[in-house]
Parts: C-alpha cells; sequence; structure tokens
C-alpha cells in the first residue's frame, strides 16, 4: 500500500472515531433533551389543566367544560389529555400535533423513555365525571431529534470527507517528488547517472532531490573515471601482452625455425642406421611440440602476431584452438577482410573470445555460429550464438567477469552488448555493436615471414 493510502487510511479512522464519538454525544444529548421537553412540557400543562378544571367547575355546563379543558390541548407537540370516567374509560382525548417528519422507528425505539402520566383529581361536584389525565408523547420531540442528528451528522460527514479529499490531494501534491525520487533511482539502478529530478516540493523532500542529483553526478563523475582506469589498465595489459606476444613471436620463433632447419639438415646428411637420425627426429618432434604451445600461448595472451595479419586470420586462429580441443563442434565463419585499426579489432577479438570461453564453460553446443559485419547504421555488428543450454538467469544477469569488463568497454566506447537467449530457446546469442570509426581501413593480411610461416604451420 501507498504512503498516500497509508496515510488517508490512518486519518478515516480517526475521523471515523470522531464520527462514533460524536454520535454517542449526539444520542446522550437527544435523551437530555426529551427527557427535559417532557418534563417542561408535563409541568407546565399540568398548571395550565389545573386552572382550567377550575374554570370549568364554576361553568353552567361541567361536562362541556371538562370537554372544553380537554380540547384545549389540541396541536400540543409533547402532551395528550383525556377525560376519563370514574371507571377509568376514555370519554374524551385530545390531538397531538403530527410531526412534518416521523423519525425512523429504530431511532423511537432506541430512544424511546417510560411514558410520563399526570393525573388530575376533578374537585368538588366534579368528581362524578370521574379524572382528567395528561400523558407525555415523545414522538415530535423524537423527530425533532431526529432532524437535529440529520442535520448535525450531516455536516461532520461532509467536513469528514472534505478534510480526507483536501488531505488526499494535499499529500498528491507534496508527495509527486517521490515518483520523480523513485524514476530517478530506478535511471540510477540501471546505470543512467545523468538522471536528475527537479528540486520542489516541500523544505525537506527539495533538498532530498539536491542531494540526489548531488549524489547522482558525483556517481556519473566515478563512473567516467572508471571507464578511463578501466581503459587504462586495459592498455597497460594490452601492451605488456603485446610486448611479450611479440617478444615470443620474434626471439623464439626465429629460434625454432632453425632448429627445425639444423634437425632436418643433419637428418638428411647421416646415414639411415646412424643414431644422428633417430636424435634429429625427436628434436624435430620436440620442435614441432614446442612451437604448437608457443603458438597456443601467442592466442591466449593476445592476438597481436595475429591481429597483425588480419582480424579474420586472428578470429579463424582463436576458433582452430578450439576446434582442436572440441572437434564434434561446428563452427560457422561470417568475417569480413576489412581492418579497423588495432584497437577496435582487438575489442572485436576480445568479443568473440569471451564469447566462446563462456560457450565452452557453461553450454554444451553443438554448433557455434561467428559474425562480424558492419550495418547501413554506421555500427560494427559482432554477434555470437551457440546451441547449447541457454541462460538459468534473466537476459542480462548471467555471465563471465570478462564478458562484465567487456559490456564496459564496449559501452565507455559508445556501443551496445546484450547477452540473451535465443529466440528459439536453444541457446545464448552475444551480440556487441561498436561505431564505426570515421575513416575505416581496408587492410589487406601482409605477407609472412619465414619464421611466421614455421610458428604457424
Amino acid at each position: 500500500m501507498s504512503l498516500r493510502l497509508r496515510l488517508i487510511r490512518t486519518v478515516a479512522l480517526v475521523l471515523l472515531a470522531v464520527l462514533a464519538l460524536g454520535a454517542l454525544l449526539t444520542y446522550w444529548h437527544a435523551q437530555h433533551k426529551i427527557e427535559l421537553e417532557l418534563s417542561s412540557g408535563l409541568s407546565v400543562a399540568e398548571s395550565t389543566a389545573r386552572l382550567a378544571v377550575d374554570d370549568a367547575a364554576r361553568a353552567a355546563d361541567p361536562r362541556e367544560g371538562l370537554r372544553r379543558v380537554v380540547h384545549a390541548f389540541d396541536g400540543n407537540r409533547h402532551v395528550r389529555a383525556a377525560l376519563l370516567d370514574p371507571d377509568g374509560r376514555e370519554i374524551d382525548t385530545s390531538q397531538v400535533l403530527a410531526p412534518d417528519e416521523e423519525a425512523p422507528e429504530w431511532l423511537f425505539g432506541i430512544l424511546t423513555q417510560p411514558v410520563k402520566l399526570v393525573r388530575i383529581p376533578l374537585p368538588g361536584a366534579l368528581t362524578k365525571y370521574g379524572m382528567v389525565l395528561l400523558e407525555s408523547d415523545q414522538r415530535s420531540e423524537t423527530a425533532e431529534v431526529w432532524g437535529d442528528m440529520q442535520l448535525s451528522l450531516t455536516t461532520l460527514t461532509s467536513f469528514c470527507a472534505l478534510v480526507l479529499v483536501l488531505i488526499y490531494w494535499t499529500l498528491g501534491r507534496a508527495l509527486q517528488p517521490f515518483a520523480a525520487l523513485s524514476h530517478g533511482f530506478e535511471r540510477v539502478g540501471k546505470g543512467d547517472y545523468t538522471a536528475r529530478v527537479p528540486e520542489t516540493g516541500a523544505v525537506e523532500l527539495a533538498a532530498l532531490c539536491a542531494n540526489f542529483n548531488v549524489m547522482a553526478g558525483a556517481l556519473g563523475r566515478s563512473e567516467e573515471r572508471n571507464f578511463k582506469l578501466n581503459e587504462q589498465l586495459t592498455t597497460v595489459q594490452e601492451e605488456e601482452r603485446t610486448e611479450l606476444a611479440r617478444d615470443l613471436h620474434d626471439e623464439v620463433s626465429p629460434l625454432l625455425f632453425s632448429i627445425d632447419v639444423d634437425a632436418r639438415a643433419i637428418r638428411k646428411s647421416a646415414d639411415e642406421t646412424s643414431p644422428a637420425v633417430v636424435h634429429s627426429d625427436a628434436i624435430l618432434d620436440a620442435v614441432g611440440q614446442i612451437k604448437s604451445q608457443v603458438k597456443s600461448i601467442l592466442g591466449r595472451l593476445r592476438p597481436a602476431v595475429l591481429l597483425d595479419l588480419g582480424l579474420s586470420n586472428a578470429i579463424e586462429n582463436l576458433v582452430a584452438y578450439w576446434q582442436a580441443r572440441r572437434p564434434e563442434i561446428d563452427f560457422v565463419l561470417d568475417l569480413p577482410e576489412e581492418s579497423w585499426g588495432t584497437a577496435l579489432d582487438a575489442t572485436i577479438h576480445g568479443v568473440v573470445r569471451e564469447a566462446l570461453s563462456n560457450a565452452m564453460q557453461h553450454s554444451e553446443p553443438t554448433k557455434l555460429e561467428i559474425s562480424v559485419s558492419a550495418n547501413d547504421g554506421g555500427m560494427i555488428v559482432v554477434r555470437v550464438a551457440d546451441d547449447g543450454g541457454g541462460l538459468s538467469k534473466p537476459s542480462g544477469e548471467e555471465g563471465s567477469f570478462g564478458l562484465l569488463h567487456m559490456r564496459e568497454r564496449i559501452v565507455a566506447k559508445g556501443g551496445r552488448f546484450a547477452v540473451e537467449n535465443r529466440s528459439d530457446g536453444r541457446g545464448v546469442t552475444v551480440t556487441a555493436e561498436l561505431p564505426l570509426p570515421k575513416s575505416p581501413s581496408i587492410a589487406a593480411p601482409p605477407a609472412r615471414t619465414d619464421s611466421q610461416e614455421a610458428l604457424a604451420s
């Protein structure tokens, strides 16, 4: 339940309690009022009736005079008068004034009080005519109380409803900054540190919004610094890997090539029965294994030499590395001849490398599709798809640290990165989009040296 509705519910409960208390007070006041009105009405009626009876005793026709006494109370709201014979039978009675609006029976039932009676004996010779009986009537007073209650409760209910509406409206306006803050936090949670919220509303909320803007700005600057540090760290790592790869390639490869040539020369010049043949064969076998290991190390460190020979060549060598270890997997390649510069080629190669490594570790693919192309929107699209088990978590929540680091690098370059299940539900697709450089270079692989041919063979 929202904060606004919770506050409204609390205020509504308080107002209902006030209404209930008001109803109880109204009930108590109504009973007290009816009691007071009936008592006063009977007291006045008794005095009036006694005076009228005395006048009737002096009238020429006492019986008719008594009837006039009774009918003198016609239209009275609170008292009904009756003339009773000596046996208690009613001879004549007055008509009580009916209220304009009758009170509900349930109200009359809870407010009804014991009927008050006043018996006025007839004096002297009038005793033979019986007596005058005065009886309280509560209906008119109850109807009056009902009217007062309706007015009071309607006013109180309208006031409570108006208070609730005003509180709801006021809270809505006061809490509007919270909706903006919530949306801002959602954007920050998704990595959009450009989110800002208007610094409006109450003083406390305006201060909170201002602090949010300061926080978002600080996070944005920290993120920018982190990207720069990551780029610097990546550059240093790439330089170190490049240096090591070049040392292996430029220093070790010629030596291995020389050993290979010398061993073949020894074997060729030696007699078939000579032990030199056996030793030269062993040397050639060892050199072949060393060349394979060096080539594997070069592929894992950084495709420095391979990228010098072209992005397509580097990815093909990476695929060959995995194909030698997982021959049951079918690799489908769609690679360009273009080169977009060492830095961009290295990023593309890194995406393919991490995607392949992730697929081999977390899936059981039988087919892997790798494509690199430039679209009409000025973006380089790198796509690696497998037909393995797919993601067990929602898109974007699963992946190796290498892929997460690659996402940061690509986003920092103004690109987009996604890891998601394939539409057919079989396997995962890793997609990276990078902006094309302003002046892409079309580079064909350079001619290989003898040592490079020997290392690649």
